[in-house]
């Protein structure tokens, strides 16, 4: 790793985030697909790095008791080797190291294996657990029975061991947004929506509860909250795309869904951080903005999972223009996709993103201060919340609608403009 200290990128050479897209290999040579269409040397040699690090990753997954060269400094995650690395981490390292712009072709049956893992997050590292994604399925399967405790609730004092159960959801939720070319594991994408949702589900209700959060609950707060939507989302574009639904009674249940994001939001709304509240108002007001405000769904929002948002893909490490990004807008019937990263304002110094990233860094003024934003957030979440009412209960809603009416302006505007 050493080596990589003394590179220097050129910027120019990087390829773009539509190159890297172009790309719909199985979901195990992504690095190897990176590699050769850059012409920058530093991103060959850290696209090949971690195609060596996912092939490695990938073997002791399967493979628990495997071993490689201790002096090996490229098998370096941190301060600790892959030999030493627990399954739990292991599992963690390689479902994050898969790519921000991996499409996961064929993925789902080494993505439910891993998310598995997450969920029990075992001590043990050197045997193969044989009924593990059964005791997985299975158990998910429970969690709407909130009378019954399960492994959620074993962990809750244990933050490592949630934040991989969350992570589990997260893993669930890229499956359903996966491709597959295997019709039957298509027909499950519905179902690995579904357990997502329920994971989600009690990690929010744990979490809505408390007050005095740490910031890693706050965290899990806010994840749970995204997932707990985006993964009700995904199921029906799911249902809508087999013929479940047809257009009408879709955006009934998206207005319905939308309108019970919204109120969940407000909820914990002062329990999150502003980038956290940020986030999660700006994809609402988007569904809103894009498909309910127009009285159609053309566009398909999405908040992205953790592997997206935080790849361990070392671009930062060695400033390299960051792929990652917090939103994905997509119209299903063109193909087009936008990627955005969202800050809640203007920083002139911040790391560059690759290009194809959309950075959206204006829908508040300049001179607002935290505690001004946080409460024209809130303002929007009221005022989105009586629209929706309306629109569901026929009831005319009295109430101002200034701010959010800007609000859907500004996304319009930005979408018009592009």
């Amino acid at each position: 790793m050493a080596a990589y200290e003394t590179l220097h990128p050129n910027t120019s050479l990087v390829p773009l985030v539509e190159q890297i897209q172009m790309n719909e290999v199985n979901f195990n040579a992504y690095w190897k697909e990176v590699a050769t269409v850059t012409t920058d040397e530093t991103t060959t040699r850290i696209a090949e790095l971690n195609q060596y690090r996912h092939t490695a990753l990938n073997a002791r997954l399967k493979n628990p008791g495997l071993k490689f060269d201790p002096q090996n400094p490229n098998l370096l995650f941190g301060r600790t080797h892959l030999n030493d690395m627990r399954m739990g981490r292991v599992a963690t390292e390689w479902y994050l190291g898969l790519g921000s712009l991996n499409p996961l072709n064929d993925a789902g049956l080494d993505l439910f294996y891993a998310a598995a893992i997450l969920w029990e997050n075992p001590v043990k590292s050197s045997s193969v657990d044989e009924h593990i994604m059964y005791r997985f399925y299975g158990e998910t399967d429970y969690l709407n029975d909130r009378n019954k405790t399960g492994r959620i609730e074993e962990v809750t004092t244990d933050s490592l061991a949630l934040s991989r159960i969350a992570l589990s959801a997260q893993v669930l939720l890229d499956i359903a947004r996966s491709t597959t070319s295997n019709p039957a594991e298509a027909k499950q994408h519905i179902t690995m929506a579904k357990k997502s949702e329920k994971i989600n589900q009690r990690l929010f209700d744990i979490f809505a509860v408390k007050n005095d959060l740490a910031d890693n609950q706050k965290r899990l707060l806010s994840d749970s909250l995204k997932g707990l939507y985006d993964a009700q989302f995904e199921a029906l574009e799911l249902k809508r795309n087999n013929g479940s639904y047809n257009d009408d009674r879709y955006m009934y249940e998206y207005n319905q869904l939308l309108s019970k994001q919204v109120k969940s939001t407000m909820q914990v709304a002062d329990k999150m951080t502003n980038g956290d509240i940020y986030e999660n108002y700006f994809v609402a007001l988007m569904r809103y903005s894009l498909n309910t405000w127009r009285e159609q769904s053309n566009y398909k929002v999405m908040c992205t999972t953790r592997r997206q948002d935080e790849p361990h893909d070392q671009f930062r490490q060695y400033n390299l223009p960051r792929i990652s990004y917090d939103a994905i807008v997509s119209e299903p019937m063109s193909g087009q996709k936008k990627l955005i990263q969202l800050k809640t304002y203007h920083q002139t110094d911040e790391e560059p993103y690759a290009e194809g990233i959309d950075t959206i860094d204006d829908l508040f003024e300049p001179e607002l201060s935290n505690k001004q934003i946080s409460l024209e957030i809130n303002t929007g979440l009221s005022q989105m919340n009586g629209l929706l009412n309306e629109i569901l209960t026929k009831k005319r809603y009295e109430g101002s609608t200034n701010l959010i009416n800007k609000h859907i302006n500004h996304i319009n505007n930005y979408f018009a403009s592009e």
